[in-house]
């Protein structure tokens, strides 16, 4: 039986023990790490267009288990029942109220509401709002690239979101990268700062088209850090630069609690940077700047810069709804292959985990490709043939023996 996702975790001691999909040991002291038991994969392998789905994919989940996909290239936001049947399609392409023309991601709050966010280069992106029924409630535009959210990820109460940002002043020239803390359309924190000089008119031609995908790139690569919220709507950030990892207290204004460990930087090669072109550029395949895009162009963007010789120490984290906090210490562009550090929610340290297929983050990002609800992890993979599928597992502690 082929699994186009395996997850299991990595020794801290060699011995290891096989369950059906997953393989897991305990760590050196006895904590008690994560094991995954997948339950449910569906997606092409159905005889429904609603099954198939294309670009970037993301899921989400709500608090009865309904499973929520945005379909990127499809700019379709479909629900299925939690056997992944009876699909439901919320909103489909188009500009009327509920409809996308470049629909990105979606993500479930607390009280079930849904916010499915559109964003595509050269456009103003917008968070679309559904209520918990899956109705169509509100459309709230971004009015400014002086703040641009690329990888939001909403405290429960979607008061305030974490993430990535995108700053453009276009009468100086000049792009902020960062990672923080926002609300409404006013960023709070930034952290992690990146400030580079860029040419408005780099978006006129395909040869500064480039240009500005490579900056964008490097930016990713070397001086983006990550930031992201829990479940209690608690901030967590991690610089680009070092392994520490901060949770910061009730207003922001202060670290809460400190996650550091030591590390050995990892080298990068022209393949992990090629992988990380290839998946920003995906991104210019829909929106108006779609036509500049071709094989040509992207070998136009991977010549026109030097990128860097060693990775992050962190290349994004996520809090699963059982307090523990994931870092992706490591990502293998090539294979997709992921190490993810696990702590508990008092900081510390259980173990890793190790995927394949960007099981955890999404290719060429800090955005989570897996959400966590109600004990259940969803996630995103990709068959030989390139069909992608929705796969859930139940993941639990594993208790050690003694």
């Amino acid at each position: 039986m082929k699994y186009c996702v395996w997850i299991f975790v990595v020794l801290l001691s060699t011995l290891m023990c096989e369950a059906q999909i997953v393989q897991h040991t305990k760590t050196r002291d006895g904590g008690r790490l994560l094991q995954f038991k997948e339950n449910l994969r569906f997606g092409a392998n159905e005889r429904d267009d609603l099954y198939l789905w294309s670009g970037q994919v993301v899921v989400a989940a709500d608090s009865q288990g309904r499973i929520y996909v945005a379909d990127g290239r499809g700019n379709r936001l479909l629900r299925f029942d939690q056997n992944g049947k009876s699909p439901e399609l919320l909103g489909g392409p188009g500009t009327g109220p509920g409809e996308f023309q470049a629909l990105y991601s979606v993500q479930v709050l607390a009280d079930d509401r849904i916010m499915a966010m559109e964003l595509a280069p050269g456009v103003l992106p917008s968070f679309n709002w559904f209520d918990a029924q899956g109705n169509f409630v509100r459309k709230e535009r971004f009015t400014s690239p002086q703040l641009i959210p690329t990888f939001p990820v909403f405290a429960p109460n979607g008061e305030h979101y974490a993430g990535s940002f995108l700053s453009m002043n276009m009468q100086e020239g000049a792009m902020e990268l960062f990672t923080g803390l926002a609300s409404k359309q006013e960023a709070l924190q930034r952290f992690s700062l990146s400030t580079q000089a860029y040419n408005p008119s780099f978006f006129a031609s395909p040869e500064g088209l480039a240009q500005f995908i490579a900056e964008y790139t490097y930016g990713l690569m070397a001086k983006l850090g990550s930031a992201t919220m829990d479940r209690e709507g608690n901030l967590y950030t991690a610089p680009a630069d070092g392994y520490q990892i901060t949770r910061w207290n009730a207003d922001y204004s202060d670290a809460d609690r400190v996650f550091e460990r030591n590390y050995k930087p990892k080298v990068s090669t022209d393949a992990h940077a090629a992988s990380m072109i290839d998946a920003v550029t995906e991104q210019f395949m829909v929106g108006p700047l779609a036509d500049m895009v071709s094989p040509a162009f992207i070998q136009r963007v991977k010549a026109s810069k030097e990128f860097p010789i060693s990775k992050k120490p962190i290349f994004g984290l996520m809090v699963t709804d059982k307090g523990h906090l994931l870092a992706v210490h490591d990502v293998d562009g090539e294979t997709g292959r992921q190490l993810v550090d696990v702590f508990e929610e008092d900081g510390t340290f259980l173990g890793q985990l190790e995927s394949d297929q960007y099981a955890f983050l999404a290719q060429g990002t800090n955005q989570p490709r897996m959400v966590f609800v109600n004990g259940q992890a969803y996630t995103v993979c990709q068959d030989e043939d390139g069909e992608q599928h929705v796969v859930r597992y139940n993941y639990l502690p594993t208790t050690p023996n003694r």
